[in-house]
């Protein structure tokens, strides 16, 4: 892993996804999703452009068993971050 501040990302690019990136309240996050999906809009690639030595992502696909296939998908080392770290203490 890369030495400096990693990239915030979000595997995913459903309507959990955006659900995520409006809690985090960052417009302008990067979506990764299984190549077939990339670029229907901005800011979504395919994993193959995945770099986890750049990113640290939140998997925000509802789905168990889609989730699950996804994140057999990944490199075998990546970085990961916890949607906690950003809610604030007076969220209700």
């Amino acid at each position: 892993m890369s030495g400096g501040k990693l990239e915030k990302a979000i595997i995913g690019a459903g309507g959990f996804a955006r659900e995520v990136r409006a809690s985090l309240n960052l417009p302008n996050i990067k979506f990764f999703v299984d190549e077939e999906y990339e670029k229907i809009e901005e800011n979504i690639y395919g994993l193959s452009k995945f770099d986890p030595s750049k990113y640290e992502v939140i998997i925000a696909i509802g789905d168990p068993i889609d989730r699950a296939n996804m994140v057999n998908k990944l490199p075998k080392k990546y970085s990961l971050f916890h949607l906690h770290r950003f809610i604030s203490s007076n969220f209700r």
